[in-house]
């Protein structure tokens, strides 16, 4: 199993997943949302990862820290949650944030994210709300330095227009910030000029 990658990103795919190359071997990793948009080509990274292993195919998950990590593995042991799913509840919420919803049974949030409906979401709070304090452990297992921290990206935020702030060089966590403050909702054009003008404030 692999549990820790060290390298560069030499490709960026259209599934949301990137290509970390070591000293001759690279590995196709899929990496959360806010992840994917920081890992230009030619960065160096380092990636907490998890490998999934079914018959027709094997899958690596990776994240820029152990929460993360260890969060996405307890989802992905809660029947009807799969490893995509998993994927977006990380992406969405920071751990911290997901574990408050979880302590406190927020079935509304937790419905906000694509894909997780009533069901889903009960099952969740059902089988996490008893591991919470393990949880806990678990997310602050590294120290509780994190490369990343704050709110997420808006779920269902549009993510051309988060691309497009990056590629302009806005710190992430400004844009994370502006994104989850403005209406996201119409063309793209439109939205991102008003997250220019949020920004340049």
């Amino acid at each position: 199993m692999i549990a820790y990658l060290k390298g560069t990103v030499v490709g960026r795919l259209k599934d949301r997943s990137v290509i970390v190359a070591g000293e001759s071997i690279g590995y196709k990793v899929f990496v959360t949302e806010e992840e994917f948009y920081r890992l230009a080509l030619g960065i160096d990274t380092e990636l907490f990862t998890v490998s999934i292993y079914r018959e027709d195919a094997a899958s690596l998950y990776g994240f820029s820290n152990l929460g993360e990590r260890n969060l996405f593995e307890a989802l992905i042991n809660v029947r009807l949650v799969g490893p995509a799913m998993a994927m977006t509840l990380v992406s969405s919420f920071d751990p911290s944030t997901l574990l408050r919803i979880i302590e406190t049974n927020d079935v509304a949030t937790l419905k906000k994210v694509p894909g997780v409906g009533e069901k889903t979401a009960a099952r969740i709070l059902m089988e996490l709300s008893s591991k919470v304090d393990s949880l806990s452990e678990l997310i602050s297992s590294d120290g509780g330095s994190t490369r990343r921290s704050g709110a997420r990206v808006a779920v269902g935020a549009d993510t051309e227009v988060v691309e497009a702030l990056y590629s302009l060089g806005f710190d992430p966590r400004e844009v994370k910030a502006v994104m989850g403050r403005i209406d996201t909702d119409g063309p793209t054009e439109e939205v991102l000029k008003v997250a220019l003008r949020e920004l340049s404030r």
